[in-house]
């Protein structure tokens, strides 16, 4: 009763506000915990959240993924390749991503890419990850260079990259650290920060927490976002997960739910996340994975 009881709490998470910070191409299975994988994201998952995780699990992966950002019209369609099968010692990762919104009404569209690489030591008592990210990131905001003759000013078209490590004792105990966007991109899209994880296994459910900081000196606070996430695998194929996340940059709160459906190669997740105090600003995501 425990496991059960701790992540009914997560559900039951209340606060105030009505905004968070995402990266776009996070997929489902993130958004279902709130993004708190730092130290247990595996998968097109670790691709985002910690590229050390792509060695932690032995599968290769090929992951489809759609967003939506209600509130900002927003779409985001995805593919993620992850191979950490064929070589035992080597974990490989792309994503991309192409995205479209309006926040505040103002046009905001681009594409993203991502390469990713993980090595690691294993034992039966402890582990050790490591990996390097690459990302590329163009942006396309308010008007197009095109539209009415208007020269756009705020293009951005940058390339950054991230540094992580994850430490595992016992197969219950994960730490994650990844630095993020080491390479300043001068600019708030792609802040240089700091991302700090814990997670712990308890049976069947992996309860996580996160904190990440931002080191840009843009931000009148360092710690950005914070928060807690749970994954309870209530069967062999059916995971349910929950979380909430703080997000201080634009003083808000959200709670996040998410359900998992995994089969020999395939595998369905779906997530959803809103505002606590302004019901209309979700977000709904689903992903779809085959495994060869």
């Amino acid at each position: 009763m425990a496991p059960l009881a701790t992540f009914a709490v997560l559900f039951l998470a209340v606060g105030s506000a009505s905004a968070q910070t995402r990266e776009d191409p996070a997929p489902a299975e993130s958004l279902g915990i709130a993004d708190t994988n730092r130290a247990s994201a595996w998968g097109p998952a670790a691709i985002y959240a910690n590229p050390a995780g792509l060695l932690r699990v032995p599968v290769l992966v090929v992951e489809a993924a759609y967003s939506y950002l209600a509130g900002k019209d927003g779409h985001n369609l995805g593919v993620s390749v992850v191979d950490a099968r064929t070589n035992p010692d080597v974990a490989l990762g792309v994503g991309y991503s192409y995205f479209t919104t309006r926040p505040d009404g103002s046009d905001r569209d681009g594409s993203q890419m991502r390469l990713a690489v993980s090595t690691g030591y294993r034992s039966d008592a402890v582990a050790l990850y490591a990996g390097l990210g690459v990302r590329w990131l163009g942006l396309v905001l308010g008007k197009d260079d095109t539209d009415e003759g208007v020269e756009e000013t705020d293009d951005i078209d940058t390339w950054t990259g991230d540094l992580g490590l994850i430490l595992e004792v016992d197969h219950k105990i994960r730490f994650g650290v990844v630095g993020t966007n080491l390479i300043d991109t001068k600019t708030a899209e792609a802040p240089r920060g700091l991302g700090l994880g814990l997670s712990f296994v308890f049976g069947n459910l992996d309860v996580g927490a996160t904190l990440d900081m931002d080191l840009s000196g843009r931000q009148d606070s360092v710690v950005s976002t914070w928060g807690l996430g749970a994954d309870l695998a209530v069967a062999a194929p059916v995971h349910l997960r929950a979380g909430f996340i703080r997000d201080e940059r634009y003083d808000a709160e959200r709670i996040t739910f998410g359900l998992g459906w995994a089969a020999d190669q395939v595998a369905i997740d779906l997530a959803y996340a809103t505002s606590l105090t302004k019901p209309t600003a979700t977000t709904f995501a689903v992903s779809v994975r085959w495994s060869p």
